[in-house]
């Protein structure tokens, strides 16, 4: 393989074909300092071939691909690609997470009436709430203790059930929601009676 002029400039600074631009110019300010100290003839002339070399090398020298797999990051893509999944990845993080969100942030004051999603005749009217409820299985958990509509008969209903199915009174109608969330058919584990223990 023949030699080219690029390569016997790399080689005059003590590095193989194929070195990077940083290479050449770290290795060709190392050999300055080294140099500059009390320099000789030799180191002289040494110094003016390093100089040439150098400024050659600045100005023709592409080092070649690097092999294997590499992947060049342009930030000019990157930033606007990684902005765009942050908030994708926000909004799917929220819709994951809306019926959590909507327990937190919403509670009823006794007193307000509430229906089911979907229907418009009021279930009952909310007595009170209680933190730690106790059902008659399972441990304690948040509950609102509800005076049916049209019985003079009040029931716990768990906090889940109230915030995710149930409705103010007075709120437009929501679109129908299947038959498991309607009123249901008798108390389950999450409905207990206002007598019940606690």
């Amino acid at each position: 393989m023949a030699d080219t002029t690029m390569d016997r400039y790399l080689n005059l600074l003590g590095l193989e074909p194929g070195a990077t631009l940083d290479e050449v110019t770290t290795t060709y300010y190392s050999h300055l300092e080294k140099l500059s100290k009390n320099p000789t003839e030799e180191d002289e002339r040494l110094l003016q071939q390093l100089k040439h070399a150098y400024a050659c090398l600045r100005r023709a020298y592409v080092p070649p691909p690097p092999k294997g797999l590499s992947v060049a990051v342009n930030t000019r893509v990157l930033f606007p690609v990684m902005a765009v999944l942050a908030v994708v990845l926000g909004a799917a993080l929220f819709m994951m997470n809306r019926g959590n969100i909507k327990m937190m942030i919403t509670r009823y004051e006794p007193g307000v009436v509430l229906r089911w999603e979907g229907k418009s005749a009021p279930y009952g009217q909310v007595v009170a709430y209680d933190a730690r409820h106790r059902f008659s299985t399972g441990g304690p958990s948040a509950a609102y203790q509800i005076r049916l509509a049209d019985k003079n008969e009040t029931i716990w209903l768990s906090e889940r059930i109230v915030v995710k199915a149930m409705l103010p009174a007075g709120s437009a109608i929501a679109p129908a929601t299947p038959a498991s969330v309607g009123a249901p058919a008798a108390p389950g584990p999450n409905v207990a009676p206002a007598n019940a223990p606690r």
